[in-house]
């Protein structure tokens, strides 16, 4: 996940000649909703419009082209725009979506795991079931769309049941 050097001038983020390199390669770059890499200040503020990321999706898209540009992000760890904040702003994605038509059909989603009782002890704002709501949302306005994820496997007190939870999550999700 990265973004526009050009938009903001952070080291992370990759410059022109890197997405036309992606777009060219037939590779993709999914957009990173963490603040410091967004405001043209650096800033690790959520206080901000959804302005900036739209620059940066314009910016990347011109060069990389559009089936090399998607959307994905880690919410948990990362300060992102008030606006979207974790995975409860799925919606505001999901317009997103709507409204940039040439955006690949991709979503980085990440889960962590398919158990509530691990999701609360790895302090996540969200259950499995506002999870699954929001990719079902998003499969309904959004049918073409691939979602990957990030699953942890074996966090410390993870049971057999929490274990088999998430791969029941995986099933229903079809990553």
């Amino acid at each position: 996940h990265s973004n526009a050097h050009a938009v903001t001038a952070s080291s992370r983020n990759l410059t022109d000649r890197q997405l036309q390199a992606i777009g060219e390669s037939g590779g993709m770059v999914g957009l990173n909703f963490a603040t410091c890499f967004l405001r043209p200040d650096g800033r690790d503020s959520a206080d901000m419009t959804l302005d900036p990321v739209k620059r940066h999706i314009e910016h990347m898209l011109k060069l990389a082209g559009e089936d090399s540009v998607g959307i994905g992000s880690d919410y948990d760890g990362a300060t992102t725009p008030k606006d979207i904040g974790g995975v409860e702003g799925l919606p505001v994605l999901i317009q997103a979506m709507r409204d940039l038509p040439k955006v690949c059909r991709y979503l980085h989603l990440p889960v962590q795991s398919g158990s509530n009782r691990v999701l609360a002890r790895m302090n996540r704002g969200y259950t499995r079931e506002h999870y699954l709501d929001n990719v079902f949302k998003l499969r309904d306005t959004c049918p073409e769309i691939a979602i990957a994820s990030d699953m942890i496997g074996g966090f410390p007190g993870e049971t057999d049941a929490d274990f088999e939870a998430t791969m029941a999550l995986v099933r229903a999700v079809g990553y």
